[in-house]
């Protein structure tokens, strides 16, 4: 049996008379990744933030490597070994990969007492070097992406010799490839004996990456399981008090007119005679694995890649699409799976990128008071929670950015709309809310093209499902008799 090291054992936490935490116990072992699985505004963070020295407790007790300790600073934390890393870009973007990591614990030269960047450099490309990361270490941070970010993180805490690591909501920033990399660094890290704290409220990650969870529901602690031991819908009770029916609400439908015909469809760099029809008022499921082509083929369609061969046919007429204006001018939105480069305009607000590819005119001039009265109806009823029309995209959660894209699509009155991983990185509540609008989208009589690596959603939202494998669609199934197994084959996962 692996031995303890935290514990931590009856801690509270209110905040004005509100209790976050209440009497929670918590253990973690050397080199496991133990989950701590909770729906937005669950106290995950909070608890990280009390394990870190940011908040302090209001009562209860913590053990790190066997002694009990008082850990009421970040500095106190990381004497015991301990690093927690948020969300937020702690990183000098001015300063050097190297400079980064070692960020208030410079080498000094024994002789000048001035710091030694040889050292420094050194040792940082050795952590480094561990990590698998082959960058510059004189790279500045700010052109570094978001998943090279992490990596220098990650890098801090062992500068430190960090032997516990506390990772919060990670997919709330990354997706698809970039979470792909992250996971592979926690296995790296759990080889060189190193426990990890990963807070999560996306199912998907729980299977990946885990080895022990435990849900946190109204500041409560469930029993912690085995991963592996526990079924996906016996979990999502237990993070929502919801049965799974209510997390998929499905709209019946009735296929009508053919809205978007694919024929031979093929493009550099992955696709090959890819060939479907879509319907209006129905929900298009396309399962496949993230290397199998999914991204290329939303671009073809949307006209940000080329289209070699094939055709692609608008309610029977065969059209031309060069780029996404064309696209957007025939009635096809795309939400893409990366919301974080190219899914958001980060320098409009709100406003402003609803409206952005519909704006609402009269004789040239844009009609700002008809605009807004029609975007606060959408917000109203996709419950995006805002401050202001004029809040600024990067002050959203994932949750709401991937709201808001969609009020785009109904905004513009989309009648084709493509959705990659639309609910990558949201909470279960979100996911629900964004199923719901998926239904007002069909209500509305727009075809939906629901492309998505989670079996699980697939099934549950897809009326029709297509599996991509190598740049292809090998079938298409109904979806009420899809079976697991067969698509999974299909996908080329199981034999």
């Amino acid at each position: 049996m692996k031995p303890t090291v935290v514990e931590m054992k009856g801690i509270k936490k209110s905040y004005r008379g509100v209790t976050v935490l209440d009497s929670v116990d918590f253990e973690l072992k050397v080199d496991e990744v133990h989950i701590i699985a909770g729906d937005k505004g669950a106290g995950k963070t909070t608890f990280l933030k009390i394990f870190s020295g940011s908040e302090t407790m209001d009562s209860g007790q913590i053990k790190v490597f066997g002694r009990n300790v008082d850990i009421t600073s970040p500095w106190e934390a990381e004497n015991l070994g301990i690093s927690v890393i948020y969300n937020e870009c702690d990183l000098i973007e001015d300063l050097s990969i190297a400079e980064n990591i070692f960020l208030g614990k410079e080498p000094l030269h024994k002789r000048t007492r001035f710091i030694d960047h040889h050292i420094l450099k050194t040792r940082a490309r050795v952590i480094l070097d561990m990590l698998g990361f082959k960058h510059d270490i004189n790279t500045r941070v700010k052109d570094l992406d978001i998943v090279e970010k992490q990596i220098i993180k990650v890098g801090k805490s062992l500068s430190f010799d960090a032997r516990i690591i506390g990772i919060d909501e990670p997919s709330s920033v990354l997706s698809g490839a970039e979470l792909d990399s992250l996971i592979k660094l926690i296995k790296i890290l759990k080889l060189k004996g190193i426990s990890i704290i990963y807070t999560s409220q996306n199912s998907e990650e729980f299977y990946r990456v885990g080895d022990r969870i435990s849900i946190l529901r109204d500041g409560v602690f469930t029993k912690t399981r085995y991963v592996k031991r526990v079924k996906k819908r016996e979990l999502i009770k237990q993070m929502t008090g919801r049965e799974i029916g209510r997390i998929f609400p499905k709209t019946d439908i009735r296929l009508r007119e053919r809205a978007l015909s694919l024929e031979n469809v093929s493009s550099r760099g992955g696709i090959k005679n890819v060939s479907f029809d879509v319907y209006s008022g129905e929900v298009l499921g396309i399962f496949c694995l993230s290397d199998s082509g999914r991204a290329k083929l939303s671009k073809v369609i949307f006209g940000a890649e080329k289209l070699d061969s094939g055709s692609i046919s608008i309610k029977g007429e065969k059209v031309d699409i060069h780029s996404p204006f064309d696209a957007i001018g025939m009635g096809i939105g795309l939400l893409t799976a990366d919301r974080n480069r190219s899914g958001m305009i980060y320098g409009m607000n709100v406003l402003g990128n609803i409206t952005i590819t519909n704006l609402k005119t009269r004789f040239g001039v844009i009609r700002k008071k008809k605009e807004k009265e029609r975007v606060s109806r959408l917000i109203k009823e996709l419950n995006i929670g805002l401050s202001s029309l004029e809040d600024e995209i990067f002050d959203l959660d994932g949750g709401a950015r991937q709201k808001v894209s969609l009020a785009r699509a109904l905004f513009s009155e989309s009648k084709v709309v493509i959705l990659d991983e639309p609910t990558q990185g949201v909470s279960i509540q979100q996911k629900a809310e964004i199923y719901n609008i998926i239904n007002s989208l069909i209500k509305r009589e727009a075809a939906v093209i629901f492309m998505s690596s989670s079996l699980y959603e697939i099934l549950g939202v897809s009326d029709r499902i297509a599996v991509m494998y190598k740049g292809t669609i090998a079938d298409v199934l109904p979806g009420k008799s899809a079976s697991a197994k067969k698509i999974l084959k299909l996908a080329g996962i199981v034999k």
